[in-house]
């Protein structure tokens, strides 16, 4: 998705790492080991306190689209739609 993003202005990424852990990226910024693209509601603590800060990723947005599964025809437990249901709510209160 990253590297699409780049692509279509002509940007090759020759370095990069992928780590699934967001507070090991974090704590590789801090030391100074290179920078990373996080979705700003990952890093909110650490933008509020100042320990990183943000840098404008160019243009155009990178958005991500998120969603849920689940077995055709098989109706949802009542654990299944309260989850959806929180999800519902914490994707209301994150900003963009």
């Amino acid at each position: 998705m990253i590297e699409s993003y780049f692509n279509e202005d002509d940007i090759v990424l020759f370095s990069q790492l992928d780590l699934g852990n967001m507070e090991a990226i974090k704590e590789l910024v801090k030391l100074g080991l290179g920078v990373s693209i996080l979705a700003s509601w990952v890093a909110r603590a650490e933008l509020t306190d100042g320990s990183l800060v943000a840098l404008p990723l160019g243009k155009r947005k990178l958005r991500r689209r998120w969603g849920v599964l689940h077995w055709k025809g098989r109706r949802m437990s009542l654990v299944e739609e309260t989850f959806i249901g929180l999800c519902n709510d914490a994707v209301e209160r994150l900003t963009f």
